[in-house]
């Protein structure tokens, strides 16, 4: 018997704890009951690359010193950019802070160059340790070439090229784990019985674009349970980016992880029950 999975079709909240569900965690529930399921394999997947380069809380908040002390930072607007529409943005955000403080972008080396003419000594802080109380975004530096690099002087007048070139990559591949299980009248989890994960490859496809992969994996309970009513299955996705711990100014640690999003856009499964 094949199933199909939407998540589009997806409950609006997790059957545990009344979270609210999402397309990258979710439950699904079929339209109708099966009974004596013992594996499931996953024919396919449809899945949208719709997740952004620049994420907040991960590659969004840029930080610097004005003068000896004055710190200042910016949030770069969620999205992808190219390198020369990356500089224009954050040009624009940092000289609305810093007057003289501009970005520009060499388009044959794809590098972001920083150009103090603000009157005063400018610090490009890191991504690891933060220059306020608001914790850092450990991604940001990637983004901006900056990968690396240690807290920098510009003075004024000055310039400072970044060592790497613009960094708009985004997972390339992601992590998803079915479960199954079976339910109780009332559409709450009795027991779980069946878990897999898989992994998605993007390998060079669009930024946008879908990924249909042919999966053809089976998982199994131990034992066929005679009656047993199959009938939803958990969905969580996630990325194979470790989590980063970073340091405020006032010298408390967060460990952040990579906030996955799909960005409004659906996928879709097929499973055989067996």
């Amino acid at each position: 018997m094949k199933l199909f999975v939407d998540s589009a079709a997806r409950e609006t909240t997790l059957n545990f704890g009344g979270q609210t569900a999402s397309q990258e965690k979710y439950n699904y529930i079929f339209h109708e009951d099966t009974t004596n399921v013992r594996c499931l394999k996953l024919l396919s997947l449809l899945v949208p690359r719709s997740f952004y380069a620049v994420v907040a809380g991960w590659s969004q908040r840029f930080e610097w010193t004005e003068g000896a002390s004055t710190a200042r930072s910016v949030n770069l607007p969620e999205g992808t950019y190219d390198g020369a529409t990356l500089a224009t943005t954050l040009s624009g955000l940092v000289s609305a802070v810093t007057a003289g403080f501009t970005v520009t972008y060499d388009e044959a080396t794809n590098k972001l160059t920083f150009v103090n003419a603000s009157g005063g000594d400018i610090t490009l802080g890191t991504n690891i340790t933060g220059l306020t109380t608001t914790f850092p975004d450990p991604g940001v530096n990637t983004i901006l070439g900056l990968s690396g690099q240690l807290t920098l002087a510009i003075t004024t007048g000055n310039s400072f090229t970044a060592p790497n070139m613009v960094n708009m990559s985004v997972p390339s591949y992601l992590f998803v784990t079915i479960s199954s299980g079976s339910v109780n009248n009332s559409r709450a989890i009795r027991d779980w019985y069946m878990r897999r994960q898989f992994m998605v490859s993007f390998g060079d496809t669009p930024y946008l674009g879908y990924k249909e992969q042919p999966v053809n994996s089976q998982f199994c309970q131990g034992e066929r349970i005679d009656n047993q009513v199959f009938r939803n299955i958990l969905v969580n996705w996630r990325t194979g980016i470790a989590n980063v711990v970073v340091t405020n100014s006032s010298a408390a640690t967060q460990e952040k992880e990579y906030p996955l999003s799909f960005n409004g856009v659906d996928h879709q499964m097929i499973f055989e029950a067996s």
